[in-house]
């Protein structure tokens, strides 16, 4: 496999390497800093799998398909990050799993 970039994302306290594979990839994330997500994500649980990000159409509309089901969302409403929209459901409305909801700029 080959890295098709990596960034830095201080908003986040971390460092990702970006690892396309076929249609789908890979984002390897290193804590920049122990307080950010990643790193206290690392110090509770180890190294490991911390999410399954899956890249919606609308997901403004999906939120509120899921909010209806009480599934429960990390934010209100979606955030724009670097040109696309993104959200969270929360891992105890997904039997454990971190879901990240991306809608494409």
């Amino acid at each position: 496999m080959k890295v098709a970039g990596i960034q830095d994302i201080p908003l986040q306290m971390q460092r990702s390497a970006f690892i396309p594979v076929g249609e789908c990839g890979l984002e390897i994330m290193e804590p920049t800093d122990p307080a950010g997500p990643v790193g206290r994500f690392i110090a509770r649980h180890g190294e490991g799998l911390h999410h399954i990000s899956l890249e919606v159409d609308d997901i403004d509309a999906l939120s509120e398909k899921l909010r209806q089901k009480d599934i429960r969302l990390m934010f209100p409403e979606a955030v724009e990050f670097a040109g696309i929209k993104i959200n969270f459901v929360h891992p105890k409305s997904m039997n454990g799993v971190l879901i990240e909801l991306i809608q494409p700029g």
